[in-house]
């Protein structure tokens, strides 16, 4: 690897690290920057997941005192379905393979990068939503949202953190911080769990995915400070400028 290539990738790890704790959606940075560096896409989806593990333990850490009032039958909802969910998203895309994959890569990026230019209109749209159902059933409606959420994660995972916000708010969950805390409990376990996997497989190159989880974790400290002064809304200006560039350029190869 050259020197430029090992720049790239901790420029790439900052920057998603930065992004991830303000808007999300850093793997849209890090994964091009994994495939400028000659990586297939298949290994550049499972480095960026096991480098950005970091990123998703931090932001636990952060709203670790919030997470202690979230009631224990809902963290079970989201925290079981999100390991099912990571692992078995892992799998899949391994058996779909690098060539399938390929094909995938510009719609995922643009169907992500759609999401991050939507969320705001999403999550108004969730929190007006009245939560029905009984206690129990919201908690089943959530265990399986949580799994589809989760096996999209696993597989390539730019924007859950979108798709779980609005799911809580469909089940009732109106505290932003504990619904972050929340959110962030179950981004680890879904990435953790999807990046065990690519390890045991072999799919992810681990010294790069250790660069990019050392560049990340700097980037969630002190980059993020840079992000904030920016603002949620021109981070995620910036994202979607990335991510559709990505997918036309997905289409175009």
């Amino acid at each position: 690897m050259t020197a430029g290539e090992i720049a790239l990738v901790v420029v790439a790890g900052i920057a998603a690290g930065a992004i991830n704790a303000v808007a999300g959606g850093g793997s849209l940075v890090s994964f091009p920057a994994l495939l400028a560096c000659g990586l297939g896409s298949l290994a550049a989806n499972a480095t960026s997941t096991v480098g950005l593990v970091s990123g998703s333990a931090s932001a636990l850490w952060g709203y670790r005192a919030h997470l202690g009032s979230v009631p224990g039958d809902r963290i079970a909802a989201v925290v079981i379905p999100s390991f099912v969910g990571g692992v078995l998203g892992a799998h899949v895309v391994v058996a779909a393979g690098e060539e399938v994959f390929d094909r995938l890569v510009p719609f995922l990026v643009l169907g992500a990068t759609a999401l991050f230019a939507a969320s705001e209109a999403i999550n108004r749209w969730a929190r007006s939503r009245a939560p029905t159902g009984t206690p129990t059933a919201r908690l089943l409606g959530l265990a399986a949202l949580q799994l589809a959420v989760s096996i999209y994660g696993g597989f390539f995972g730019a924007g859950i953190g979108i798709l779980m916000l609005a799911a809580f708010s469909l089940v009732g969950e109106t505290d932003v911080h504990r619904a972050n805390a929340l959110k962030s409990l179950a981004a680890l376990v879904i990435n953790g769990s999807a990046a065990a996997s690519f390890l045991i497989t072999g799919q992810a190159d681990v010294g790069l995915a250790l660069l990019l989880a050392v560049a990340a974790t700097a980037g969630g400290s002190w980059g993020a400070g840079l992000a904030m002064r920016v603002g949620p809304r021109g981070v995620r200006r910036l994202v979607v400028a990335i991510g559709v560039s990505i997918g036309i350029w997905g289409f175009v190869r």
